[in-house]
């Protein structure tokens, strides 16, 4: 779990939002569902890999939806030769 937690935030620091789902999947299948039922504070390191796995997705999301804008608008300002 440990060694997981430094590749995370590795990943992280790359800001490479695919490999950051895939070790935060890796953390919450076994671990994070498993600690979501405990009570205390372990729960806590559950709600925790589950908020990393949501966020690693929103990450993916946004990161699509800027190069899609990005992709926009460098096509809208491409001189047209005809013109």
């Amino acid at each position: 779990m440990a060694i997981l937690s430094l590749v995370g935030i590795g990943v992280s620091i790359k800001a490479n939002p695919l490999s950051m789902l895939v070790v935060s999947v890796v953390s919450f299948l076994p671990i994070g569902s498993y600690f979501l039922g405990t009570p205390g504070i372990f729960s806590i390191i559950g709600w925790s890999n589950l908020a990393c796995l949501v966020l690693s997705i929103l990450i993916i999301y946004a990161s699509k939806r800027n190069n899609d804008t990005n992709l926009n608008a460098a096509n809208n300002n491409r001189v047209n030769p005809d013109d």
